[in-house]
């Protein structure tokens, strides 16, 4: 039953390559399905934002963290669309108004962790591209220059938007990350099993200052599966993330020198999802993987698809 279940959210993959790999108009087609489903995420979120007035409202996800999770995914691709695709002013007008609703919609759903890995998965994208095209005085100063206006936004939010920096709650998910990593170097190779966290959380783990008992993952996905499923889990996911964020820093520039969009949507996407698991665990969610899977079998086969017919 666990193999079918992950047979069932990778699938997503392998239907992508059965239809993209010789037809170009796919990825064309595919993006209008994901700007519709981006479309879809920021109507539900601005209804509810409305409806609930204030900021992070419960929307189709339940949960503004989740809400963070699924634009990472969107929104890479739908700007990468507009790029794409900038020649039908249909399409680049339709996916300019989607992808502003969703930069709105990501606002509303004040998710720190999400911001920060769109911010840090473009940084990356721009840095790969930089080192790709530049000579090495022409990169450092480039990288410079990104860091510094990093800092300079991050140090303007903070004088005026101190809550997406840091709120009250932030030392409970010390406490809790603290705990995490005490359950797993005493249970390293196996961990306590899944679905045992809290129990074994509340055996002997919990930290005397910390008060909320009832929390079944320590909000974040590494140090989920290193204290349940400990090093058997945690290693292969890490090296799978990392031989995916290879495979497209690789392929960001087409063997004509041209720049591969959707490997680049690619590469910001696993970045922003492997920062937004620091803090979260969306990416166990059946729903996501999905479309995970969708949208890394699209970069996938875009770089096959370039290569074999030369674009």
């Amino acid at each position: 039953l666990p193999i079918w279940n992950f047979f069932q959210r990778i699938l997503p993959f392998f239907l992508v390559g059965m239809f993209s790999i010789r037809n170009n108009i796919f990825f064309k087609y595919a993006w209008i399905g994901i700007a519709v489903s981006l479309l879809i995420v920021d109507c539900n979120v601005i209804y509810h934002f409305f409806e609930q007035g204030h900021l992070r409202p419960i929307t189709m996800f339940n949960s503004p963290n989740r809400l963070g999770a699924f634009l990472i995914l969107l929104l890479p691709f739908v700007f990468g669309g507009i790029l794409n695709y900038k020649d039908d002013l249909i399409l680049k007008f339709f996916g300019i108004i989607v992808f502003v609703l969703g930069i709105i919609s990501l606002i509303i759903s004040y998710s720190r962790g999400a911001m920060l890995g769109i911010i840090l998965g473009i940084f990356i994208c721009f840095v790969v591209i930089e080192y790709r095209k530049c000579n090495l005085r022409n990169f450092l100063l480039n990288i410079v220059a990104g860091i510094f206006i990093c800092v300079l936004c991050a140090l303007f939010i903070y004088m005026f938007f101190p809550e997406m920096i840091s709120r009250s709650y932030d030392i409970e998910r010390v406490y809790l990350w603290q705990s995490a990593i005490r359950i797993f170097l005493d249970f390293p190779i196996l961990g306590v099993g899944a679905g045992n966290f809290n129990e074994v959380y509340l055996n002997g783990y919990i930290n005397t200052f910390a008060k909320e008992p009832n929390l079944v993952t320590p909000h974040n996905i590494y140090l989920w599966f290193a204290s349940e499923r400990g090093l058997v889990a945690v290693l292969p996911f890490i090296m799978m993330i990392i031989y995916q964020i290879s495979i497209f820093s690789k392929a960001v520039f087409t063997s004509d020198n041209k720049i591969n969009i959707w490997a680049c949507c690619g590469l910001i996407v696993i970045v922003g999802m492997s920062v937004h698991g620091l803090v979260d665990t969306t990416m166990n969610n059946r729903t996501y993987q999905l479309m995970y899977w969708l949208l890394y079998g699209l970069s996938c086969y875009s770089i096959i698809y370039k290569e074999q017919n030369n674009e």
